[in-house]
């Protein structure tokens, strides 16, 4: 049996020894609210409340069928003795519902005994200092991380967008599950509820009862921090997820949004094969993480630091998902959250960080859809891994990767007379011949390896392609050619990421290889690989190198 605690009733702050500040609310709603998670059965629950306020009715709460073991009343003073109560007994309770009207204005000194007023004659005006009363719904998590946290917050807003902006505020500051906003003039029949993942979820009074019964049941995942383990190949897979994670998270808006990118070959915690992937950390709140399994019964997710509340989610759906693939969550405030798409809708707003919403999503996503669309806040879909499609280079590379130097096109036009051959012209070559083994030239001589290298050429021009060759492949063609010309980075980097691509350097068999990765405009990824040679590399070969530009560089054999 749960135990949770529920404020009612407004809690004052102390003017003199007889004189409290407060407000007209007496508590109605929130004594209507304790009463039904009484009446449910199933809650030890205790009630906390200012001593002179009064339960509704004659008999409350005698009126109602309960166990009076599994009902609690404790008595507060004033607004500090409400504080201090939740500071000395936060870490006893699984549940917290923060409904008191409490005051947020209390007098600096308070006074000693009555204020003296026969010392003031009618009129007379005097100082009273006050400042912001200490906040018990700050102190919960502080003391109890796992706490079920609900708050309310009353404002007479202008409009349900600025209440709910003023909602945001409390449950961040709080670190609260769902803060309902209302206005006076309409607490009794319409509630927002603002949750931690930005949804904001218009409800009746009853229906705001429902949210709080089953965010008190949800069962929440706990992260254990773990260490990774592997070999260096393993680490070049977790840098290409990782990489691929901080990629989506510059598109993600309003720091909302998550993605589950696996690790291929990547540690497990347990004996059967599990999908370890790269996720965003906690509220974006700081480098990307790695998931290495999630137990589902025990409610335990096994991470290398806090993952986002949706991992056992995204873990739940990567075992559906088909091999080379991913997953996106984008809210439908994100610019590029798909609106047109059809999708499984969820019929209710399912707790992120729950085992609830990981079996109703990993269920839904297990009748064969590809994309979950959940209530209040966004989308879950799978996205394919691809191979780049070089017939779409010119549309899916930024327009960086298409140009050549003055000098290497100067080269090209002196010698391109005669036999010559373009390596990986994309389907236009500059030359007689062309050898690329994934798009034919619409206007020169298409030549496979084989044919490739039994001949000898006056000039070979690699534009940007350079390093898709093996180093065998190289030296062969360098071998076959009176002249050389070719295009490509100095110093490969160690990683480098925008909103488009990421690149990061992982180990092969053969050598440092760049991983090279796109988003393209559908969210999926197309992904590929070229080797990461030095100018030593290249020297070797007989290249002269000339560097050029930021981190270019020109390599030329007798031009």
């Amino acid at each position: 049996m749960k135990k949770v605690v529920i404020s009612c009733g407004p809690i004052p702050a102390r003017l003199d020894s007889v004189k409290f500040i407060t407000n007209r609310f007496k508590g109605g709603l929130a004594f209507r609210t304790a009463e039904h998670l009484i009446n449910q059965g199933k809650y030890d629950v205790t009630i906390v409340r200012w001593k002179h306020t009064s339960f509704p009715g004659k008999s409350w709460p005698l009126k109602s069928p309960w166990n009076q073991d599994n009902v609690h009343v404790v008595d507060v003073e004033d607004v500090f003795g409400y504080y201090n109560w939740y500071a000395n007994h936060a870490a006893e309770y699984d549940a917290f519902i923060m409904a008191a009207a409490v005051a947020n204005l209390t007098p600096s000194e308070p006074y000693k005994g009555k204020f003296p007023s026969h010392k003031y004659a009618v009129g007379e005006s005097f100082p009273i200092q006050f400042e912001i009363a200490p906040r018990a719904i700050d102190v919960i998590k502080q003391k109890n991380p796992r706490a079920c946290l609900i708050g309310y917050k009353l404002f007479d807003a202008a409009s349900d967008e600025e209440l709910v902006d003023i909602a945001r505020h409390t449950l961040a500051d709080a670190k609260a599950n769902i803060i309902f906003a209302n206005t006076p003039a309409t607490a009794k029949t319409k509630k927002i509820a603002v949750m931690p993942d930005n949804t904001a979820l218009p409800c009746s009074f009853d229906e705001h009862l429902g949210l709080i019964c089953r965010a008190i049941d949800n069962r929440y995942f706990r992260t254990e921090i773990v260490s990774l383990a592997g070999t260096a190949q393993s680490k070049g897979a977790v840098d290409e997820a990782i990489a691929t994670v901080k990629m989506f998270e510059k598109t993600f808006s309003n720091g909302f949004g998550t993605v589950a990118v696996p690790v291929k070959g990547g540690p497990s915690m347990f004996d059967t094969p599990m999908n370890v992937f790269a996720t965003t950390s906690r509220g974006h709140k700081g480098e990307p993480v790695i998931v290495c399994g999630v137990d589902y019964e025990k409610g335990i997710v096994y991470a290398t630091g806090k993952a986002t509340l949706n991992a056992p989610t995204l873990a739940g759906v990567l075992a559906q998902a088909p091999e080379d693939t991913f997953v996106v969550h984008r809210h439908d405030d994100d610019p590029l959250f798909d609106k047109n798409k059809p999708a499984f809708a969820m019929a209710d707003y399912l707790f992120p960080g729950t085992l609830e919403e990981a079996h109703a999503v990993t269920k839904a996503f297990g009748t064969g859809v590809k994309r979950v669309k959940l209530l209040g806040h966004g989308d879950i879909a799978i996205k394919p891994i691809r191979k780049v499609d070089w017939t779409r280079y010119y549309e899916d590379f930024p327009e960086r990767y298409f140009g050549i130097s003055k000098d290497m096109q100067e080269i090209i036009e002196k010698y391109n007379d005669g036999e010559t051959l373009e390596i990986g012209c994309n389907g236009t070559a500059c030359t007689k011949y062309a050898y690329d083994p994934f798009v034919e030239a619409g206007n020169a001589i298409n030549l496979t390896f084989a044919e490739a290298i039994k001949k000898h050429y006056d000039l070979i021009v690699a534009k940007n392609s350079i390093n898709y060759l093996s180093f065998e492949e190289l030296w062969m063609l360098v071998d076959a050619a009176d002249r050389f010309v070719a295009n490509t980075f100095l110093r490969a980097p160690q990683e480098k990421v925008t909103s488009e691509e990421a690149a990061v350097l992982v180990p092969r068999p053969m050598g440092m290889a760049v991983s090279h990765t796109l988003r393209l405009k559908d969210d999926s990824i197309a992904r590929h690989e070229f080797w990461a040679r030095s100018q030593e590399d290249y020297e070797a070969l007989g290249l002269k190198v000339t560097p050029y530009g930021k981190n270019s560089a020109l390599l030329t054999k007798n031009t």
